[in-house]
């Protein structure tokens, strides 16, 4: 199977909301899925995290099962970040969510790309 984007784009439109969690994505669809986050616009003071929650039946509640946090100016050699492939059976709304939440700082926008990758 080739690698195809499911969502894609600047997270949010407009700068983020100090504190609140913003959805990249919710996937509804079989397959293996990777997030990709574009963190060159963060700057000293800033505090990022993203979060991938999923279902674990149908009809279940979403949860998380990964997050990461970053903070202040990235290395410019790793600013972008990925999640691990997070595989995905479920047609449920939220069965595999992608989020970004900034928790300090200037609220800034993000790049973003999560990838149907099986």
């Amino acid at each position: 199977m080739a690698v195809t984007v499911y969502a894609s784009g600047g997270a949010p439109t407009n700068p983020a909301v100090v504190g609140t969690e913003h959805v990249l994505a919710s996937v509804n669809q079989a397959g293996v899925y990777q997030g990709w986050v574009d963190l060159s616009t963060m700057a000293a003071g800033d505090l990022v995290e993203l979060r991938v929650y999923r279902v674990v039946k149908a009809g279940g509640v979403s949860r998380p099962v990964h997050k990461d946090t970053f903070q202040g100016v990235q290395d410019p050699d790793a600013v972008i970040v990925r999640t691990e492939g997070l595989a995905n059976s479920l047609t449920d709304t939220d069965a595999l969510k992608f989020t970004l939440k900034q928790t300090a700082g200037t609220g800034r926008s993000f790049d973003y790309s999560v990838d149907k990758i099986a």
